[in-house]
C-alpha cells in the first residue's frame, strides 16, 4: 500500500470523527442554555477542521478513484499544499475571531466587526489574504520540484516564505491578548485553559507549518507526512481537550444529585420556618407591595446561609439594606448591555450568561439559596420557550438548592402560566400580608 493510499485512509477516518463531533456539538448548541458561548466557540473550531479535513479527503478520493495515486508533476501547483495552506488561514481567522468575540462579550457581529476595526488584527488578516493570492498565482509557490532521493516534494518562493514568516509574528498578538484578557472576562474566564490550549495549538501548527515548508525547499525534503502527523495529533488533542472540559463543567454541576428531604410547612409563613428548600415559585399582584414579605423571608434564609439576589439595579432590593449583608450576594440584571451598575451586572438578554453566572456562584457557595426578584423582566425579555428551557437546566443542574422565582403572573396567559409554573414543587402567594402555600408537592 503506497503512500498516498496510507494518507487517504487516514484522511478518512479523521474526517468522519469531525463530522460527527461537528453534528453532536451543533446538536447540543441548539438545546443548551448553559455555557452557549462555549459551544458557539467549540462550533467554529471544529468547523474549521471538518471543513478542510473533508476538502483534503475529497481531493484524495477523486484522484485515487481515477489515478490510483495524486498526481504530481514536476513544476506543477499541489493542490494538497494549496489546501494545506487553506486550513494554516483558516486557522489565523479562526483565532481572530475567538479573540474578538471574547472582547465583544460573546456577540458575533460586533466580534467580525472588531476583526476589521483593529489594526493589529486587520493587518494580519489582510496580509494573510496577500498572502494567499500570491501562492494561487505565483508559478514559485507550492509547486513541485525533485528532491535528491528520486521523489519530489513541494517547494515555495522566498518572498512567500518572508511574507508568511511574518504573518506567524502577527499571530502572536491574539494570543497575548487571551492570555491577558481571559482571566478578567466574566463570560470566559472558567475556560481559561482549554482556550489557551486551542490557541498555543494553533501557534504551534503554524511554526509547525512554516518550519517544514523552510527545510522542504531549502533542503528539497518532502517533511509533509511528518508535518501532516503533527497537524493531526495537535487537533484531535485540543479539540477533545476543549469538548472533554466542556463536557467535564456539565459533569461537575450536575454529579451526586441526591434527594431532598421531606419537610414540614406550616400554611401561613408570617413566621418564617427554619428551612425553606426546593423550587419555589412566589406568585405576585403588580398592584400588592411584596417587598416587605420577601425581606423578611431572605432575611430568615439569610441567617445561616448565603443567598444569591438576582435583582434589578431599580428594585428597593438594590437599595435597601437587609439584616444579613454579609450572606447576601446581589446580581443586577440590566437589559441595556454591560452597564457596569456593579461588579455583578450582567445583560438580561444573555440567558447563558445568566445561568453561567448563577451557576459559578452557587457552586462557591455551598447550599446557597437563589432569589430571582424581577422574573418576569426575564420571561418578557427572553420569551416562554427559552425560559422555561433555562429554568429546567438551572434547577437540573443546581438540583440541591433552593430556587425561588418571583413572578407577576398576571403578565403571563393561562397557558404560558401552566408551562412555568410546571417546573416547580411549591407555589406561594401573598395575601393580607403574608405569604400563603397554595401547592406543595413534597
Amino acid at each position: 500500500m503506497n503512500q498516498d493510499i496510507l494518507t487517504f485512509v487516514l484522511l478518512s477516518w479523521v474526517s468522519s470523527l469531525y463530522i460527527s463531533l461537528f453534528l453532536i456539538s451543533i446538536l447540543q448548541y441548539r438545546v443548551v442554555t448553559l455555557f452557549r458561548e462555549y459551544w458557539h466557540l467549540l462550533i467554529v473550531i471544529i468547523f474549521v477542521y471538518t471543513a478542510s479535513y473533508a476538502a483534503i479527503t475529497s481531493f484524495y478520493t477523486l484522484n485515487i478513484a481515477f489515478f490510483g495515486k495524486i498526481p504530481s508533476p514536476v513544476g506543477g501547483k499541489s493542490i494538497p499544499g494549496i489546501l494545506g495552506l487553506l486550513l494554516a488561514s483558516s486557522l489565523i481567522w479562526t483565532l481572530t475571531y475567538i479573540v474578538s468575540f471574547i472582547l465583544n462579550d460573546a456577540k458575533s457581529k460586533e466580534a467580525i466587526k472588531y476583526m476589521f476595526r483593529n489594526p493589529f488584527m486587520a493587518s494580519l488578516l489582510i496580509l494573510d489574504l496577500i498572502f494567499l493570492f500570491r501562492i494561487f498565482v505565483s508559478t514559485e509557490d507550492s509547486v513541485y520540484a525533485p528532491s535528491p532521493h528520486g521523489d519530489v516534494t513541494v517547494v515555495y518562493s522566498d518572498l512567500s516564505i518572508a511574507i508568511s514568516s511574518v504573518i506567524i509574528a502577527l499571530v502572536s498578538y491574539p494570543i497575548l491578548i487571551l492570555y491577558k484578557r481571559i482571566p478578567k472576562n466574566q463570560i470566559f474566564k472558567h475556560i481559561y485553559t482549554p482556550l489557551m490550549i486551542i490557541a498555543i495549538m494553533i501557534f504551534l501548527q503554524l511554526i509547525v507549518g512554516e518550519t517544514t515548508i523552510i527545510l522542504s525547499t531549502k533542503l528539497r525534503l518532502s517533511l509533509y507526512p511528518v508535518m501532516n502527523l503533527i497537524y493531526l495529533l495537535t487537533s484531535i488533542f485540543g479539540v477533545g481537550y476543549y469538548y472533554k472540559e466542556l463536557i467535564n463543567a456539565y459533569k461537575i454541576y450536575t454529579s451526586s444529585v441526591t434527594s431532598l428531604e421531606k419537610e414540614k410547612y406550616i400554611k401561613h409563613i408570617d413566621k418564617q420556618p427554619s428551612v425553606i428548600s426546593g423550587r419555589i415559585l412566589l406568585k405576585i399582584d403588580p398592584e400588592v407591595s411584596y417587598y416587605p414579605m420577601l425581606k423578611e423571608w431572605i432575611d430568615a434564609l439569610s441567617k445561616d446561609q448565603k443567598v444569591i439576589l438576582v435583582t434589578s439595579p431599580i428594585s428597593p432590593f438594590a437599595r435597601s439594606s437587609l439584616e444579613n449583608e454579609d450572606n447576601i450576594v446581589r446580581v443586577f440584571t440590566v437589559t441595556v448591555g454591560m452597564m457596569s451598575h456593579s461588579g455583578n451586572t450582567i445583560p438580561i438578554t444573555n440567558l447563558s450568561l445568566v445561568a453561567n453566572t448563577i451557576v459559578n456562584l452557587a457552586m462557591k457557595n455551598h447550599d446557597s439559596v437563589i432569589v430571582f426578584d424581577n422574573f418576569i423582566d426575564i420571561v418578557t425579555i427572553n420569551g416562554v420557550k427559552d425560559v422555561y428551557t433555562f429554568l429546567k437546566q438551572l434547577a437540573e443542574i443546581l438540583a440541591e438548592n433552593t430556587i425561588i422565582i418571583v413572578l407577576n403572573w398576571k403578565a403571563l396567559s393561562e397557558k404560558e402560566y401552566a408551562l412555568l409554573s410546571s417546573l416547580f414543587n411549591k407555589i406561594y402567594t401573598t395575601s393580607q400580608g403574608k405569604i400563603v402555600r397554595i401547592k406543595d408537592d413534597f
